[in-house]
């Protein structure tokens, strides 16, 4: 087998990626892997796999995956591709918007070391430091490394000791590990009316226009949208144009959800938080995302609804290359991963008023 893989290198005429071998059902579509490039070694996504062809010339092999799960679903995959086919770009160009950081490895889930006591006696114990350390793990079914050590005081030494006297247990496990959903959601105060237009939302798998005037229900909408998609297993996201309006929408939405499984995403969020961002909903732990158009582009392995607020507004589309626009680029994505968008407007752009005017959007009023 042989597939495609885009490096992280920005060594020129290899923009779009290059041909690897790899053992046949070794590697995924979005798998992260370590590559031959030259005479050193590069980080990389896999975003085709082909079949082998008979080559007068030899093709060099992945050396290794870097995780067993996919750097991106295979719906941003396809985005990905789609971008760069569509607004005349690289891969590497478009792949910017994708992955926040030089370094893809920095993206994989970190490991994080949990101690917990075990039954041994702890007779053997020596020095307040490790009295103290006890005392406190006591009725605690485990704590990391770092944590612990802020609590009591300790240093790793202490841990490690401890860890060879068998008086306590050290396990390593990835961070972010996923946490239960709500099972059921609600959101107060629908009118009859909102509960008809957002069933005709749901019911309707086109691409859907909700237009309404300032003030006539468009969020509480949104809520009992996002609401459906979440208790149904899947995850949204949640555009807005401006980054100022990100902190009104997370209070509105915290009485919806509880305040860790929303997440914000806009471009000044610095490179740590943004990357931790990341790593998080990569694990699963984010079912709303709340951001301007660069939200667009979290790894949601299960996303289900897309609403896009005032999608009339021209902060939706990207100056810089990739030149994109997040309407566009929302419902390729949207395609692809079997998601329902919502464009919201008061004043709805004259591209979408069109396609819900001949039928190729669904058109929802809110009077």
């Amino acid at each position: 087998m042989e597939c495609t893989v885009l490096t992280a290198s920005k060594s020129a005429g290899i923009a779009n990626g290059l041909t690897y071998e790899a053992p046949e059902g070794s590697v995924t579509i979005g798998a992260p892997v370590l590559v031959p490039l030259r005479n050193r070694t590069a980080e990389g996504i896999v975003i085709a796999l082909n079949e082998k062809r008979e080559r007068s010339f030899d093709v060099k092999g992945i050396m290794r995956t870097l995780s067993a799960e996919p750097l991106l679903p295979a719906a941003l995959i396809q985005t990905l591709r789609w971008m760069a086919e569509k607004y005349y770009c690289s891969l590497r160009q478009a792949v910017r918007v994708f992955l926040p950081a030089d370094s893809w490895r920095d993206l994989l889930p970190k490991e994080v070391q949990i101690y917990s006591l075990t039954d041994a006696p702890t007779g053997a114990l020596r020095g307040k430091t490790q009295r103290v350390l006890v005392e406190f793990l006591q009725g605690k079914t485990g704590m990391e490394a770092s944590a612990l050590r802020e609590a009591t005081g300790c240093s790793l030494t202490t841990l490690r000791n401890l860890e060879k006297k068998g008086i306590l247990l050290r396990e390593v496990r990835k961070e972010n590990m996923q946490t239960s959903i709500p099972s059921e959601i609600a959101w107060p105060g629908l009118t009859p009316m909102q509960k008809e237009v957002a069933q005709s939302l749901r019911d309707d798998r086109r691409p859907s226009l909700l237009f309404g005037v300032t003030a006539s229900g468009k969020t509480e909408v949104y809520a009992e949208l996002i609401a459906q998609t979440i208790t149904s297993g899947r995850s949204a996201i949640l555009l807005v144009p401006e980054i100022l309006l990100t902190e009104h929408c997370i209070r509105r939405f915290q009485e919806l959800l509880p305040p860790e499984r929303i997440c914000v995403i806009h471009s000044r969020l610095t490179a740590s938080a943004r990357k931790a961002a990341w790593r998080s909903i990569r694990a699963g732990n984010i079912d709303l995302i709340i951001g301007s158009r660069s939200a667009l582009f979290s790894p949601l392995s299960n996303l289900g609804l897309v609403i896009m607020d005032e999608e009339h507004e021209w902060t939706y589309k990207n100056e810089q290359t990739p030149r994109y626009h997040a309407r566009e680029t929302a419902e390729a994505l949207c395609s692809f991963a079997n998601a329902k968008l919502v464009l919201g407007s008061a004043t709805p752009s004259l591209e979408s008023w069109d396609r819900a005017k001949n039928g190729t959007y669904h058109l929802a009023r809110l009077p």
